[in-house]
This record gives structure tokens, C-alpha cells and sequence, in this order.
């Protein structure tokens, strides 16, 4: 069954810089965060089982743990480079949110959308427990998280966390767990860097300006004319909800190989197979019909078949014998001396055809008489009919 692989290792996610400085997610890790931003939806995948089947996986991965916070509160500082937090207006400002790192207190990914609206989310480790049914093909995926331990993006990605990374030997436990970690922020920073961002009111007539921030695609906002964001549901739930799928989604990876960060780097696969039990449906085929169109092409073909056996049974009747139907039998009955003699009084002494005798001589079909009478066309004076039912 797909999975969550083990991410100690450089698994796709992380793009460095010099002296493997951390820049952010991959553009393949951000494109799986995009599209379940835009879908609402885990990334699914062909059932590995049958077109019905269910199964129970265990993986561990990032969750959020977002709260309203308290408006009574004053906020942390949440100014970063590029947003003026400073210059922030809840009655202009539609949406703003930051990310911020190293303030004990205020570390995590902040949204605020509304004068008295803020959430704040706290980055965890977490194990998901998940349930995969797959109805005709179709699947459904349900998962309830356990909380672990906090993520401390401070020391994950500084320089003397990341460096090690690729100069020191990959198989010592505290690059291993580094890995671990640096990945498993970096699920999270495909999301924040899509979140990240601010949209205000361009003036009195209307119109927006927006920074950096995806939120207005997202499959869970509408902004409205009316110069409000609205999150369909509870904000915090979906934010979850949000890194949850992601998380999930990273199963995408096996049918879209990681590439590595650096040229000739071996690069490790976030996704993988493996074995569960499963609970698999079959259903015996059902075969329904409906009477009217049932007996109503039945009956045509009953009431045409009964046709054709009336006709040729009154045709057998009126012949009286029964005759093969080979060429030389053919050829036979259109043999006959007198026809022959007519035929031949239609070519004159000019060499031209004088069709008009032959044309309107009216022939008949039966027994010819002679010394061994026949079946044959011949001329009505000649011809003995054929006597019906004999």
C-alpha cells in the first residue's frame, strides 16, 4: 500500500544555497501543497487492492496545532522583512499572515483575516493514523493525528544545523534525525510560503492588492466584494486540515520520482509500498431488466419470425416442390427451345436488336413438357403451372 517512507535522508524537499544554506521547499514539494490548497483534497491514488477495499496505515509526518487566539491579547511582534506589520489596519487589510521564527512565545504560522480574527499555528511532530476505503475506485481517506513533540524551526535551519547535512557521513544518528527534521519543517514551509502573505483594499472604489500570498485561491476562501475573506468552515480546522492533506499527498512522489538537490546527489524517495492487511469487497454481478423494452424487441422479432414462416410456408404450398439453388439448376431453368428461337428473331439482317417481341413476351415459371418434362421459364401457351399443394 503507498506510504509515508522514512525521511532521513535527502528526500526531494529542500532547496539549498551555498554552503547548504536552507532556502526553502523543492518546486515539486510546493506543487503537491498547491494543488491541495486549490482542491481542498488529499492527492489520491489507483487502489492498490480492488475497486473495494479498505485498509489502516500508521505513518508519522508534521501536523498543526491552530488556535483562535485571544483578542483581548495584544499581538506579537509580526513583522518580517517586506511586511510592515507596524502599518497593519484590520479595516484595510482583507488577510495578513506571517510566519515567524525565534520568538519563543510567538514562533508559528500566524492569519489574520478579520478585526477580532486570529489564528495561530504551532508546528508539531505527529502520528497519523489513517483509514483508506476505496469504493468502485474512489478513494476515502479519513485520519485523526497524535501530537508529539514541538518543531523548533530556529535550529533546524541554521547554517551549522544544515550544513552537516551533506558533508558529514549520512549515517551517524544526528544526521539522520536532522534530516528527519529539516524534511518534516519543510512539509510545513511548502504551506506557509503559499499562506504567507497580505491582501489590502487598493482604495475607496474598490479593488484589491495582493503580496505574495495563494489564499485567494484556496479551496476553502471566498473574497467577497463586500471586501471580506471568508473561510468556508472553521479556520483553525481547515488550516489543520490543510497540512494534514498535504501530508498525505506526498504519496504523489511515487508516480513523480524526487529529484535530487544537488547534480549526481542520490537522492532517497519520500513515498513507498508496503504491506497491510486489508478488508476486501466483492459484489456477485446482478442482472435487471425492465419488461416493456424486454417483450417489446422480443416480441418484434417473435411477430417478423412469424411472418416469414407463414410466407414460405404458403410459398412451399403454392410451389409444390422443392428445388436446390446451384448455378447449374439456375442455368437449367432458363434453357428452352422456344425461348432460344426468340431470342434469335431479335437480331435482324442490319446485325441491330429488335428488342420489342422478346421484351413484351410474358413468361411463366413451371413444367415444361417433353420427353423428360422439367422445371423451366417458357412462354404461357407451353408452360403446365405448377399444381399448388402438390
Amino acid at each position: 500500500m503507498p506510504t509515508i517512507a522514512s525521511w532521513n535522508g535527502d528526500v526531494g524537499f529542500v532547496e539549498f544555497g551555498s554552503a547548504n544554506s536552507y532556502i526553502g521547499p523543492s518546486n515539486q514539494l510546493v506543487r503537491i501543497a498547491t494543488r491541495v490548497l486549490t482542491t481542498g483534497e488529499v492527492l489520491t491514488f489507483p487502489s492498490p487492492c480492488g475497486a473495494n477495499c479498505t485498509y489502516n496505515v500508521t505513518l508519522t509526518g508534521p501536523a498543526y496545532r491552530c488556535l483562535e487566539y485571544d483578542p483581548s491579547l495584544p499581538l506579537p511582534n509580526l513583522t518580517i522583512p517586506g511586511y510592515p506589520f507596524d502599518k497593519y489596519d484590520p479595516n484595510s487589510f482583507l488577510y495578513y499572515s506571517v510566519e515567524i521564527v525565534g520568538n519563543q512565545t510567538g514562533d508559528g504560522l500566524w492569519v489574520l483575516y478579520g478585526p477580532n480574527a486570529t489564528i495561530h499555528c504551532t508546528l508539531w511532530n505527529a502520528t497519523y493514523n489513517s483509514n483508506v476505503n476505496f469504493t468502485n475506485n474512489i478513494a476515502r481517506i479519513s485520519s485523526t493525528v497524535d501530537l508529539s513533540s514541538p518543531l523548533n524551526a530556529t535550529n533546524i535551519t541554521s547554517e551549522t544545523s544544515t550544513y552537516p547535512l551533506f558533508s558529514d557521513p549520512q549515517n551517524t544518528s544526528g544526521i539522520l534525525d536532522e534530516w528527519q527534521a529539516v524534511n518534516t519543517y519543510t512539509v510545513h514551509k511548502a504551506i506557509s510560503s503559499l499562506l504567507q502573505g497580505y491582501i489590502y483594499m487598493a482604495g475607496v472604489a474598490g479593488g484589491f492588492v495582493t503580496k505574495d500570498t495563494k489564499i485567494g485561491v484556496a479551496n476553502f476562501v471566498d473574497i467577497s466584494a463586500s471586501n471580506h475573506l471568508t473561510f468556508q468552515g472553521n479556520a483553525s480546522d481547515l488550516l489543520e486540515s490543510l497540512l494534514m492533506n498535504t501530508t498525505l499527498s506526498i504519496t504523489n512522489f511515487l508516480s513523480r520520482a524526487a529529484l535530487p538537490v544537488f547534480f549526481q546527489q542520490n537522492v532517497s524517495q519520500p513515498a513507498t509500498y508496503t504491506q497491510v492487511p486489508a478488508f476486501v469487497t466483492t459484489y456477485p454481478a446482478q442482472y435487471v431488466y425492465s419488461r416493456l423494452p424486454l417483450w417489446g424487441s422480443y416480441g418484434l422479432a417473435l411477430g417478423l419470425a412469424t411472418i416469414c414462416c407463414v410466407v414460405g410456408g404458403l410459398m412451399a404450398w403454392r410451389n409444390g416442390m422443392v428445388r436446390d439453388l446451384g448455378f447449374s439448376q439456375v442455368l437449367k431453368t432458363t434453357r428452352n427451345p422456344t425461348l432460344d428461337k426468340l431470342c434469335s428473331r431479335t437480331v435482324m439482317a442490319s446485325g441491330e436488336i429488335a428488342t420489342g417481341e422478346f421484351n413484351h413476351t410474358r413468361l411463366r415459371y413451371g413444367v415444361l413438357p417433353g420427353d423428360e418434362p422439367r422445371m423451366a421459364f417458357g412462354t404461357e401457351d407451353e408452360i403446365i403451372p405448377i399444381r399448388t399443394g402438390k
